[in-house]
């Protein structure tokens, strides 16, 4: 570990160092002092009340320094106690940064701006390698409202888990550790000195004193020094005070073996905890208390129900949930600078955590947020594709190009056919083949009918093989390609991407109102094909867009998990059928669902650690898919009880034959299979009336122009 040294006199005369920069006050990095000497000289001397205090607070407090980055701030001289811890720090090769708080930077707006502020916070808070930090306070020079002002200025409230050691007068033990800015933090260790020790720890002496100055005298040798520590969540699940023993400045021991300064295992001890989250099944269900806005709430079977369960049971709290004061998620107002909703609630510390919220990077300026327990990605919810027209089912077997060669070709193969025959009659002097029925002919050919007036000569033989020999491949695979189209229909193409949105004609698309994350991603997105489908997007509700699906030509974009709860309630029938299609390709709009915390919620960490060993365990997919079975069960037991249709939407659309099961099974052809063909030959024996009545129009006009 790379050795932080300070010098006594660097830090006594920092401000004349610099005294135009602020923070000269922060004294960070690798130094080569000279002053090392002087610290040395510190440690060897006779023992003093500064000395005996920094070894009592080496001795209680290692544990809490042990593997941390130290912060050492006082405000005005240091004492003689900074001094001697210091040189003990030294000896023990630990990082450090001393802080002078009486030249620490203003807030902003005021002398200072918010450069210097930033360059001080990141001196304090020290290199991000460090697994911890620790803060000693030396309140023994009277000013005690100037540290704790620098304490909230350096957003301690932040950092709930930096450990804080104070040493200060006995007087002012409950002001100052329930002072605001150490309401957050876990660990805190107080050493109340009594008057006779404050005056000594005051009294600077010089390194080569009289014999007897600086030293310990028998009063102040058996003076003791009460040692207390804050605990946030007493027996009543309240902040307290907890006293750790006593000892005298030549006390060797430490303290009992029962009292530990140190415990990360955080319990509540029944405390209660304000919780704010907005309707979300499967994730969060409940139901209102009272009809206005903010009231409480009582929560129903869901998978964050199910967490808060074990959650609080594991850590001994209680909770009351309510909603937000206006029933949105979070969105950032830009003419205030605030957020709305779950985001503002937590903001303005209105509550202490929330249930599902997905975590953005603007969000987690004003927020905090456990692990994400489940990921939500954004999909296109569509009625399943349906089949083509039956009609067509004729011309399916080939493409559009194999069509257009088949009917180019027959015409052309009887041309040459003719050709043929009228070039052999010219020379052989023979009599050659009508043009009409050479056409007939290569048709005949292609419908597998056997010409009765063939060619006679060997050239038009050849090429007549030629066609037939084509023809065969042609209708053969055409035959068994029909009887496939026949018995499975072929569908349109689904719905998969934002793009086959854009690119289907006539097709609508559109989503619920919502001040959340997906409202942010199409807002803020910068991908032209997000950007088309925000401005032709529809708003409607739940069941209006889910309506709107069923009709066909409409496609609902909301969030994966949360419409497949919906689907498999609502509609799926009993069978496991239902006409709802997912695209194949999801969207991950943002991270997934975890729940939020204020900013500095000291209990954050012991939440998402109980957490995890829930994700681990597997109980995530295992409580959603019991929660959305339980619930589709409970609507289908409503709706039978009612005599309505257990499968609801899906049960009427097979009614309907809007949609059909899926599954193997024999198909017998039918009059919808072959309804093809018989068009075909109602549209024959139309083409034949039509000639017909040609027929005869133009014989009586014929037998009119003859009497004439």
């Amino acid at each position: 570990m790379q050795m932080h040294t300070y010098s006594s006199f660097l830090i006594r005369h920092s401000r004349q160092l610099s005294p135009q920069n602020p923070s000269a006050a922060l004294i960070t990095g690798p130094q080569n002092l000279t002053d090392t000497d002087g610290l040395r000289r510190i440690a060897e001397e006779r023992p003093t009340s500064g000395r005996l205090m920094a070894d009592m607070v080496m001795q209680v407090g290692h544990e809490m320094l042990r593997g941390c980055h130290i912060v050492l701030a006082t405000a005005g001289e240091p004492t003689v106690f900074l001094d001697n811890l210091l040189s003990l720090l030294h000896r023990k090769e630990m990082a450090m940064t001393v802080i002078n708080a009486d030249a620490a930077p203003q807030p902003p707006g005021q002398h200072q701006d918010e450069q210097n502020r930033k360059n001080l916070l990141r001196g304090l808070w020290g290199d991000p390698r460090f697994t911890c930090r620790a803060l000693v306070l030396d309140l023994t020079q009277g000013k005690v409202n100037t540290v704790l002002r620098f304490l909230e200025e350096s957003a301690l409230r932040e950092r709930p888990h930096a450990r804080v050691i104070l040493l200060g007068p006995n007087a002012l033990t409950e002001g100052v550790l329930f002072h605001p800015s150490l309401e957050n933090t876990v660990h805190t260790l107080y050493f109340a000195l009594n008057d006779l020790i404050l005056q000594r720890l005051r009294q600077r002496t010089s390194i080569k004193g009289k014999e007897g100055d600086g030293t310990v005298n028998s009063r102040v040798r058996d003076s003791l020094v009460d040692m207390f520590s804050k605990c946030l969540y007493c027996m009543d699940g309240t902040s307290g005070i907890r006293f750790l023993g006593s000892r005298s400045l030549l006390q060797e021991s430490e303290l009992q073996e029962n009292i530990t300064v140190l415990d990360d295992r955080m319990q509540f001890k029944g405390h209660q905890f304000d919780i704010v989250a907005m309707n979300y099944f499967p994730y969060i269900e409940y139901s209102r208390d009272e009809d206005f806005l903010g009231t409480t709430v009582t929560l129903s079977d869901s998978l964050d129900t199910r967490m808060l369960y074990a959650v609080s049971s594991a850590l001994n709290f209680t909770y009351v949930v309510r909603e937000p004061w206006d029933r949105q998620w979070g969105v950032f107002a830009e003419e205030t600078g605030n957020w709305t909703g779950i985001v503002g609630t937590l903001q303005y510390e209105k509550a202490d955590l929330s249930l599902g919220v997905g975590p953005t990077a603007d969000r987690l300026r004003v927020m905090e947020h456990s692990r994400v327990y489940s990921p939500e990605p954004f999909v296109i919810v569509s009625l399943k594709p349906q089949p083509l027209p039956q009609y067509l089912a004729l011309i399916r077997p080939y493409e559009g190009e194999v069509w257009v060669l088949v009917i180019l070709l027959t015409p052309a193969a009887g041309v040459v056919l003719w050709l043929l025959q009228k070039t052999w009659s010219i020379i052989s002097e023979e009599r050659g083949m009508k043009f009409s029925s050479a056409l007939l002919c290569s048709l005949s050919i292609l419908l597998g009918d056997q010409s009765p007036t063939g060619p006679t000569h060997v050239t038009a033989r050849v090429l007549l093989g030629s066609w037939m020999l084509n023809c065969m491949i042609i209708t053969a695979a055409y035959r068994s390609s029909l009887i496939a189209h026949l018995t499975v229909q072929k569908k349109f193409p689904p719905i998969n991407t934002f793009e086959d949105l854009l690119g289907r004609k006539g097709w609508r698309w559109g989503r619920m109102p919502s001040s959340g994350t997906s409202f942010t991603f199409f807002n803020k997105s910068s991908d032209p094909v997000v950007n088309s489908v925000f401005m032709n997007i529809e708003y409607h509700d739940l069941d209006e867009n889910m309506k709107q699906v069923l009709k066909g030509g409409y496609s609902f974009l909301t969030n994966k998990y949360y419409v497949s709860a919906i689907i498999s309630t609502y509609y799926t029938n009993s069978l496991g059928y239902t006409p709802i299609y997912l695209s194949s390709k999801e969207y991950p709009i943002y991270s997934g669902f975890s729940w939020g915390f204020r900013k500095g919620a000291p209990f954050r960490r012991a939440v998402s650690m109980i957490q995890q060993r829930i994700i681990e365990a597997g109980l995530i997919t295992h409580w959603v898919d019991d929660v959305v079975k339980a619930r589709a069960r409970k609507v289908r037991m409503e709706r039978k009880l009612a005599g309505q249709e257990t499968g609801g939407q899906a049960d009427q659309l097979l009614k309907e034959g809007v949609a059909e099961t899926q599954g193997d099974r024999k198909v017998v052809l039918g009059l919808q299979h072959l309804q093809g063909g018989f068009l075909l030959m109602f549209l024959g024996y139309a083409a034949a009336l039509l000639c017909l009545f040609l027929e005869i129009v133009t014989h009586f006009l014929s037998i009119a122009g003859f009497m004439k």
